[in-house]
């Protein structure tokens, strides 16, 4: 499902089953989540603020992908172990980039298609899009 209640329902039973109701053993180390502005923009529904707690508290790191990050909800943003970045072109997009961290909007207008930035706790980083068919896991 691609948006309203039927998207956050399905993302708040894979993400219960996947990461929240299974043991802390059995916890990934990070939960990526694509298209994260379907499901946290305005607010942050159920299963997405339990998935913020599990990162203060449990060590579960999560990963936010989004293509208009103007439209992710402030905390999600704050709280994200890593935020995944694509070129950007939207002035609000870019002006939202720079408030969470200065400098990030002039990095990612310069990105070829498929290169990303990746920002975490040492900074931001530009990544090459990984080959195809590469099965080295050496990347």
């Amino acid at each position: 499902n691609r948006r309203g209640e039927e998207a956050e329902a399905e993302f708040d039973g894979v993400t219960g089953k996947r990461v929240i109701d299974v043991a802390r053993d059995r916890r990934p180390e990070r939960y990526a989540v694509d298209e994260a502005t379907r499901y946290m923009n305005k607010r942050i529904p159920g299963a997405a603020g339990e998935l913020i707690d599990l990162s203060r508290h449990y060590g579960v790191g999560f990963v936010l992908i989004a293509r208009r990050p103007a439209r992710l909800h402030a905390d999600a943003v704050e709280l994200a172990d890593r935020l995944v970045v694509f070129n950007v072109r939207g002035t609000n997009d870019k002006r939202r980039l720079n408030e969470e961290y200065d400098g990030l909007a002039d990095v990612v207008v310069g990105l070829d298609q498929y290169e990303y930035a990746v920002v975490d706790d040492r900074g931001i980083t530009t990544h090459d899009p990984v080959p195809l068919g590469d099965t080295t896991a050496e990347l």
